[in-house]
């Protein structure tokens, strides 16, 4: 009986190590079929492009080195070229010069004597739209040969057409002190005529001419040499 007894308890023994040797052949089982899937997952991952599993994800980046990301709007170059358009407005009544650069423009319009007026804004895809001081406006198009539009200056209503021009034609502005004076003003040159205005410590009237072949001018006494005017970056 006792050979028997044992024998039972051998033979149980034997059939728990069998139940348990299985579990984990299952379980290793399981566990190689899981990293053959992780595996397969990571390669299908880097086919189409995308961080493996268990790396993390690059970041974005809206640009590379400081340059605009594909779509966005182009850097703005402060080395590119100025367009100038300058003339007579309809009329004959005054002068108008509008400078543009990378879709900004600064313009200018007066008579030479009381009325001017200083404007800037926006004149990308060939249009204008600019504003100045007292509700001063220029609206039109442009296109690189001509500006055509309407300006409001003084609550005035002015309408132009005026050709682009080339050095030393254009706009030229100054506003600095000058033997020990406020001075500002503009200069319109176009088609062989100057027109400008000039303010001194608080007093307008018509701007001195300006040398056009040296860019010289002689204000208070004093020889200047006002820059061309520069749109807005």
């Amino acid at each position: 009986m006792k050979l028997r007894g044992l024998a039972v308890v051998i033979a149980g023994v034997l059939a728990l190590a069998a139940a348990l040797f299985g579990l984990a052949t299952v379980a290793a089982s399981e566990a190689q079929k899981d990293r053959e899937k992780a595996a397969q997952a990571d390669q299908a991952a880097r086919t189409v492009g995308e961080p493996a599993a268990g790396t993390p994800a690059a970041s974005s980046s809206s640009g590379t080195d400081g340059l605009a990301a594909p779509g966005g709007p182009p850097p703005v170059d402060p080395n590119a070229p100025i367009t100038t358009y300058a003339g007579k407005v309809d009329g004959r009544g005054a002068s108008i010069a509008i400078a543009v650069r990378n879709g900004q423009a600064i313009a200018y319009m007066c008579d030479g004597a009381k009325l001017e007026a200083w404007l800037q804004g926006p004149a990308g895809d060939g249009q204008l739209a600019l504003t100045g001081k007292n509700g001063a406006s220029v609206t039109g198009t442009h296109d690189g040969t001509v500006a055509i539009g309407t300006a409001i200056v003084a609550g005035r209503t002015f309408t132009f057409k005026v050709k682009m021009v080339q050095a030393p034609n254009g706009l030229y502005r100054i506003a600095d002190k000058v033997a020990a004076a406020a001075v500002n003003g503009g200069w319109i040159v176009a088609d062989g005529e100057q027109t400008g205005t000039l303010t001194v410590n608080g007093v307008s009237g018509a701007a001195p001419p300006l040398n056009t072949e040296t860019g010289e001018v002689t204000i208070n006494g004093v020889v200047v040499k006002p820059p061309r005017a520069q749109p807005p970056a």
